[in-house]
């Protein structure tokens, strides 16, 4: 394939959603020898190319224009998140900061039931546990569709792998408020029960 092609298959890769240096090699290679050139297609559309070389993924976020009197309408809708799906994204980045801080293992692999066990601390007590199980799979779900779970291979039992992608949706900045947001889901979660 020419140079041509390789980039206009990578914008359309990164139309589509995130790429991964280990999921897209072809793609990302492009983009990271191209980068100037798949950016601007998207400059005039309001949107930037985001790319973490260290953690290996790419993708487009929209540019804020707050200032600007004739705002190009958003192509990236924000997604209001329900207090169970926000509650998992924050505790896996926690968990994926833990993780990076105390191994060199890139990968954080955990079970369905690790990432129960972890969210129902912060539930309120429900009688029925097979309820409660569902409805934290169902949350799990949708995390897993935002991309910051990737299912991996069924085995015995259903395990995750935390996508990096986390880190720029949760960053640095964000993460040093985790531990006044985790009060504040207990607080919730007490205040419900």
């Amino acid at each position: 394939m020419d140079r041509r092609n390789n980039i206009s298959h990578a914008i359309v890769a990164l139309m589509k959603g995130v790429v991964y240096k280990d999921k897209h090699p072809r793609h990302w290679i492009t983009i990271l020898g191209s980068f100037a050139a798949v950016n601007s297609h998207f400059v005039y559309v309001g949107l930037e190319l985001f790319l973490d070389e260290a953690e290996g993924f790419a993708f487009l976020k929209q540019i804020p224009n707050e200032d600007d009197p004739d705002p190009l309408p958003r192509l990236i809708p924000k997604r209001p998140l329900g207090f169970q799906t926000s509650l998992i994204c924050v505790l896996l980045r926690k968990r994926l900061a833990e993780h990076d801080a105390s191994t060199s293992e890139p990968r954080l692999i955990m079970t369905e039931e690790e990432v129960f066990d972890m969210v129902k601390a912060f539930i309120p007590e429900k009688t029925n546990e097979a309820k409660l199980h569902d409805e934290i799979r169902r949350n799990i779900a949708k995390v897993a569709e935002m991309g910051f779970l990737d299912e991996l291979k069924k085995a015995e039992e259903t395990t995750y792998e935390v996508r990096r992608i986390i880190k720029a949706a949760f960053n640095a900045d964000a993460l040093a408020d985790l531990d006044n947001l985790l009060e504040g889901y207990r607080n919730y979660a007490a205040a419900t029960a």
